[in-house]
């Protein structure tokens, strides 16, 4: 460009400059500045980056307006920290043309080693030695340097002595925190290896006691690290390390009976024949229960445990044991909670009992600060507890709240209703002055918020944002987000953090004082704008990964690593008022979530709008794969879910989609070019056998979730169907495989809700079928298992099989249905009007394709391009971008 670019550091980024750009799947935007801060000679007003098309090449669009053709470079004082960055970044060899992103201006760069001194200056030969020294540096050199990077050197582990570091909006804006080396941020402290003694009344357990003000006042760990791996808390009975979803009935107790008592308390009998004998003798203190209850959406932990008498209303069995158990909220656990039940076949184990310590595993007693491990006879080594359930917190404060006054409302989930005039409104965290400026927009269920139009939408509003009517599907929230700009996380391992939720996922995190969507996390993000987080490492975790909330826009989170964690990878989460916007969520690997808290995925967002969620790897979660909802005022919309592959969900849990949404909303969501693949499933019934796999759905359009539309996925190999729609409309699901999405082949175990065989896309009833209407289902490919003698559904009207509630405004054409070694054609079941023919001559699949082969090159092996005769081609079926599942 004949000048040097300063940008608010994205020095990682290497982009292809080229104009014919195009197919991408991922954009974002974040502004940018050049040089000194409000230098009027060049104004760098946004950038587009455009990255994970088919070749995994990257582009790069720039928006520039130019009025003079230098940018001078900021000059550093002789002897400071500032160092000069070169701008020469070309590639040696690359046949390619390469713009590289780096700071013409200098910077500050301050350094951290385990080895350093926080006496010393912070250069990289006299590094600091604490991540918080290092925090206050650059605060102080500030004025003098607005931009710094912070390196944390070697691989080393940093043990923080107060988490989390607090980065505010006001001193640490422009700030890049970085390890070359793979560092590790700790929110633990270690044991000193003198301060273990053995037990004497069991061989091969050791104590420790943790000294005075280590942990906060009244918190004793959840959980421990040992070398490095988190142990498991004793337990009876013993975890299978090898199985840390428990699919295996061995590692359970299950209940027998139960009785609710009041206070969220039941008595449960559970079989004497498999209690030991301490479990019922002993006088426990502090014993607990880690229970999946009826429906098992959830898991609950933290739930007290003690032995009890028979109830009143029983004589008791003599075959079984008896048991007090309370939750730890009176509010979330009765007899008659939608999730947090307690009754016969649940099952559970016992956690926290000295009795039941086995080897690896370790108990902590509250009264005497010690920590119990079974280790050998050798001292443990390199034991980490946690101080805190977060290690890094990027946030500012909320902005004060204003009051607006407000026209005419119309109920946007009722369109027609009758119009209201209102008195003024407190608005959470918009002021006055914006209040005034944006106008106030009445939205779902006649509540009122401050929302900016969406300059995409604004010819789909009725009228402008002044005191205005506007359409509830075409709003965009408000980002009130007043912090950090560019603080970039870097090729940090985060380590040692505990948890604090109990599991409950009544509320789903859409006020303070719910009790979940679960959302602990080493990383939170908080009314803040244009983070990035990248290359970062999340290991043995016992909470989640990184959580983002309170109105931040334009987060960040790429190429990190999330392992072995206890709940979420990535959590979203917010109201109406306060979820986050225009964030990106891509190229992610996340491997085995929600090992403690089962209401968990690899991504939740609890709400969010214009985000992109794309390309990620999710394997093993104990629910969802990736899981977007709307609750209530808060609706999600504009958002794009793209490339991601998914495998082996639903690990404990059952009743879900391994791709999942749920509520009304959602307009403009996109949902393509998904793998979705090994939708397990589990649950006990309540004579206490296991059901695996059993209940669930590939993609998952669940409670009025509406205005999608999902194309190009691939979904196999689960137990309900591809596609649920459960009571939504204006849904166009269209070229997608959906493959031995059958319980056929896997057994139901009971359940007699669904209908035998191998479904396509399912309609199921909710309670208002007025919102049923105008859904497409085109040009899709439905192949069931070979060995099922029933053939695909292309519709089930499951529960309410009253084909009216769902016809309105149906189209279900140019489809193809195959199952090989079946005649489909003849089966007296196939549709929701029984026959084909009946089906057809309704109009619906007029011009689709029955019992023929779809020819796939090998779909036994997950390869889903189609042969060059294929017959789908022909109903203008789209070759897949992703077919490989």
């Amino acid at each position: 460009f004949g000048f040097p670019l300063a940008l608010s550091d994205f020095s990682h980024h290497w982009c292809k400059v080229n104009k014919e750009s195009s197919g991408s799947v991922l954009e974002t935007r974040h502004h940018v500045d050049c040089c000194a801060e409000g230098d009027p000679r060049l104004a760098l007003q946004q950038w587009n980056m455009h990255s994970c098309t088919r070749t995994r090449t990257c582009f790069l669009l720039l928006v520039i307006i130019v009025t003079t053709t230098t940018c001078e470079r900021l000059m550093a004082p002789s002897g400071s920290l500032l160092q000069p960055v070169p701008t020469d970044r070309s590639r040696a060899g690359d046949r390619n043309d390469f713009l590289s992103l780096r700071h013409s201006a200098t910077r500050c760069t301050i350094y951290v080693s385990t080895n350093g001194s926080d006496a010393a200056s912070g250069t990289q030969s006299a590094p600091l030695r604490s991540p918080e020294s290092a925090v206050l540096l650059r605060r102080a050199m500030a004025p003098q340097c607005p931009m710094a990077t912070i390196t944390l050197m070697g691989s080393s582990v940093f043990y923080l002595t107060a988490p989390p570091i607090t980065l505010d909006h006001v001193n640490d804006s422009r700030t890049v925190w970085q390890s070359e080396d793979g560092a590790t941020l700790s929110g633990g402290y270690r044991l000193p290896p003198a301060c273990w003694t053995p037990v004497k009344q069991l061989t091969g357990a050791w104590s420790c006691v943790i000294p005075p003000g280590i942990l906060q006042e009244g918190w004793g760990p959840r959980s421990i690290t040992i070398n490095g791996r988190r142990a498991q808390e004793a337990r009876f009975p013993d975890e299978d390390p090898a199985d840390p979803y428990g699919t295996q009935a061995t590692q359970w107790l299950v209940i027998s009976s139960s009785h609710y008592v009041g206070n969220a308390t039941f008595i449960i009998g559970v079989k004497r024949s498999v209690v030991p004998s301490w479990a019922v003798d002993s006088l426990w203190e502090g014993a607990r229960i880690h229970i999946f209850p009826t429906r098992s959406w959830i898991n609950i932990v933290q739930v007290s445990i003690a032995p009890a008498p028979p109830p009143h209303l029983e004589q008791g069995d003599p075959g079984l044991a008896y048991f007090r158990v309370q939750c730890p909220s009176p509010s979330q656990c009765t007899d008659t909670s939608n999730s947090a039940t307690i009754g016969p076949g649940n099952r559970f184990y016992i956690t926290g009992a000295p009795e039941a310590l086995t080897h690896g595993e370790w108990v902590y007693n509250r009264t005497s600060r010690q920590v119990t491990v079974f280790s050998s006879s050798s001292p443990p080594q390199n034991v980490v507890v946690p101080r805190n359930t977060s290690v890094l917190r990027i946030s500012s404060p909320p902005s004060s709240a204003g009051t607006c006054s407000m026209g005419p409302i119309v109920n946007g989930r009722s369109p027609g209703s009758a119009l209201a005039t209102l008195p003024p409104i407190p608005i959470a965290n918009c002021s006055a002055a914006c209040c005034e400026q944006l106008g106030c927009l009445a939205i779902h269920r006649d509540t009122v918020h401050c929302y900016l139009l969406d300059r995409r939408y604004e010819g789909n509003f009725i009228n402008d944002s002044k005191g205005g009517i506007v359409a509830d599907a075409m709003r965009a929230p408000v980002s009130h987000a007043s912090g950090p700009h560019s603080v970039t996380l870097r090729g940090i391992r985060f380590a040692d953090t505990d948890f604090s939720y109990n599991g409950y996922q009544e509320g789903f995190s859409l006020e303070p004082t719910d009790q979940g969507m679960p959302r602990d996390a080493a990383v939170e993000v908080s009314n803040v704008t244009n983070v990035t987080i990248s290359a970062c490492a999340f290991t043995e975790l016992s909470g989640g990964g990184v959580h983002i909330s309170n109105s931040s826009s334009y987060v960040t989170v790429d190429g990190c690593i999330f392992s072995n964690l206890g709940q979420t990878g990535v959590t979203l989460s917010g109201d109406a008022l306060t979820q986050p916007t225009h964030c990106v969520i891509a190229q992610n690997n996340i491997t085995r979530v929600g090992v403690i808290l089962a209401s968990a995925a690899g991504i939740v967002a609890s709400t969010t709008s214009y985000t992109t969620i794309a390309n990620n790897s999710i394997q093993w979660s104990s629910r969802w794969g990736i899981h977007v909802r709307s609750q209530g005022d808060a609706i999600s919309i504009g958002n794009l879910v793209e490339g991601n592959t998914m495998s082996m969900l639903a690990m404990s849990t059952r009743d879900m989609g391994g791709l999942s949404f749920i509520g009304e909303g959602h307009t403009g969501t996109i949902v393509r070019n998904n793998c979705v693949r090994d939708v397990i499933g589990m649950d006990t019934d309540w004579t206490g056998q296991f059901l695996r796999p059993f209940y669930n759905w590939g993609i998952y359009l669940d409670n009025w979730s509406s205005n999608f539309t999902v194309t190009g996925n691939v979904v196999r190999s689960n137990v309900l169907g591809g596609v649920f729609v459960h009571g939504g409309s204006n849904n166009t699901i269209t070229n997608n495989v959906l493959y031995n999405s059958s319980n056929a082949s896997m057994p139901l175990s009971g359940s007699t809700q669904w209908p035998q065989g191998s479904f396509g896309v399912v309609f199921g009833w909710m309670r208002d079928s007025s919102l049923v209407k105008n859904n497409v289902v085109t040009r899709n490919i439905v192949v069931g298992p070979p060995q099922t003698p029933l053939g695909p559904v292309a519709i089930c009207l499951a529960i309410q099989p009253n084909f009216t509630l769902f016809s309105d405004g149906l189209v279900v054409d140019r489809n193809l249905y195959y199952q090989s070694g079946v005649r489909l054609e003849a089966t007296p079941h196939l549709t929701p009007l029984g026959t084909w023919a009946s089906w057809t001559s309704r109009g619906y699949d007029a011009h689709s394709t029955l019992d023929t082969d779809p020819r796939f090159v090998d779909p036994t092996h997950g390869d889903f391009r189609l042969q060059q005769e294929s017959p789908a081609l022909d109903l203008g079926f789209v070759p897949l971008e992703n077919p490989y599942c």
